[in-house]
């Protein structure tokens, strides 16, 4: 599975605000204004793209100029218009002047670590991108790792060593092809080809507030702000892009086969309604705009969730089996109940709310100075690092494995620890007695 945007100078591949909000994923009802593309052989998959809202046509005539290059900062537009990278900081490159059109796209692909600069400090915006270029940017965009494979290609001698991994790549997922054998790597792409290697990538993205509740083979990529996701099955994954920001994600009687990949959304939040079914991991990861909530209204428990990174405040409410925090993120778990809950970061800032309970939480080896504290109930604690407990709850057991605990306020019901370790102390310093020691 395939996992892990412009201004007036490039009107022609802006979104066209103003609009009413549509309900995405059904028939457009107007096709694509464009009308230099009628007959092309690219015409349906910009009519698609269109009605994604990733393309439009210039301002007047309409026109999308399908056979012209594309410039490297107008792929830019292009991919941040689908991905909705944060603006992290200002990248001044030498050859992108402070008030161009596309100088806080290029900043935001450098901050992803999508574009980056010469020797000189020079990025050649204006310059056409090249095919092999957009092979490794793509890459790049996709999180995909170069591979080594045995190209069809006549000119396969012309790749620059460079991009043959980012090339061997999408031609093993049959994203890439030859015309009449040739790839000719240095040439330009054109408009048409560049949307085309985009659909052959990227199989449904949604850029614009609304509903969408068609189904969907393969990942749906969701960057805008007000979302319903309605009666409907993504064979692959769900990717809530950074671009969603602080915005709201709903989805109802959704099924989902592969990952969420929670990278937007704020604290009015991510829900999950009735008649959900996400089969697989809920991963988040958001670094900029505030916390992310995620709430599970849906009859059942989410099988999964794993916060692997970022620095906003993360907020679980509802049931969820398994709970993994694999970043120093502040998690809060309110109203929920959750079967395992496992701590492997350092670091580590985990809330356990009055009226939540977890069967078994696990302070793994790699957690140490990890601090939680719960005014809820734990069935089962075990304590493999140097953490610091504050328990305002009830915690039933209690096993540490490790010298530096603190079990700070309201003892556990029974505390246990193995031999050879020094023993936990209270908040106060003191050393805690009626401990029961196993080799």
């Amino acid at each position: 599975m395939k996992r892990n945007r412009l201004a007036a100078l490039a009107l022609s591949l802006t979104l066209v605000l103003g609009s009413p909000l549509p309900v995405l994923g059904q028939e457009a009802e107007t096709k694509t204004p464009f009308p230099d593309v009628e007959g092309h052989w690219a015409q349906g998959v910009l009519e698609r793209w269109y009605d994604y809202g990733v393309i439009a046509g210039d301002t007047g005539t309409g026109a999308f100029r399908p056979d012209d290059p594309l410039s490297r900062a107008e792929f830019a537009a292009l991919l941040n218009r689908i991905m909705g990278y944060p603006l992290i900081e200002i990248k001044h490159f030498n050859d992108v002047p402070a008030n161009a059109w596309y100088a806080e796209t290029m900043s935001r692909l450098n901050s992803a670590g999508i574009i980056q600069g010469d020797g000189n400090d020079m990025v050649r915006p204006l310059s056409p991108v090249t095919r092999q270029e957009a092979a490794v940017i793509l890459c790049r965009v996709l999180g995909l790792e170069e591979k080594t494979v045995e190209l069809d290609f006549l000119d396969k001698d012309e790749i620059s060593s460079w991009a043959a991994g980012a090339v061997g790549a999408l031609y093993s997922m049959d994203a890439i092809h030859g015309y009449e054998g040739y790839f000719d790597p240095q040439d330009p792409i054109n408009r048409a080809q560049a949307v085309i290697l985009l659909d052959n990538l990227f199989d449904a993205v949604m850029t614009r507030p609304g509903t969408w509740n068609r189904d969907v083979e393969g990942d749906l990529y969701v960057n805008a702000k007000w979302v319903k996701l309605e009666d409907m099955t993504v064979t692959g994954d769900l990717i809530i892009t950074a671009g969603v920001g602080s915005g709201d994600v709903a989805l109802t009687n959704v099924t989902v086969m592969g990952d969420v990949l929670l990278q937007g959304c704020g604290e009015k939040s991510f829900h999950i309604l009735s008649g959900c079914d996400l089969q697989g991991d809920i991963l988040v990861h958001k670094g900029l705009d505030g916390a992310i909530r995620l709430v599970n209204e849906s009859d059942g428990a989410i099988p999964s969730v794993q916060v692997d990174g970022g620095s906003s405040t993360v907020i679980l409410e509802g049931n969820v089996t398994s709970i993994k925090v694999n970043a120093p993120t502040p998690v809060v778990f309110r109203n929920g109940k959750a079967d395992t809950l496992s701590i492997s970061a350092p670091k580590a800032d985990f809330t356990l709310e009055k009226g939540s309970a977890v069967s078994s939480l696990v302070l793994e080896s790699a957690s140490a100075e990890a601090e939680l504290f719960t005014e809820g109930t734990v069935t089962d604690l075990t304590v493999n690092a140097a953490a610091h407990i504050s328990n305002q709850g009830v915690i039933t057991s209690a096993h540490v494995t490790a010298s530096g605990v603190v079990l700070a306020g309201t003892r556990p019901e029974k505390v246990s620890m193995i031999s050879g370790i020094l023993r936990p102390k209270d908040g106060e310093g003191k050393t805690l007695s009626n401990i029961t020691v196993s080799k």
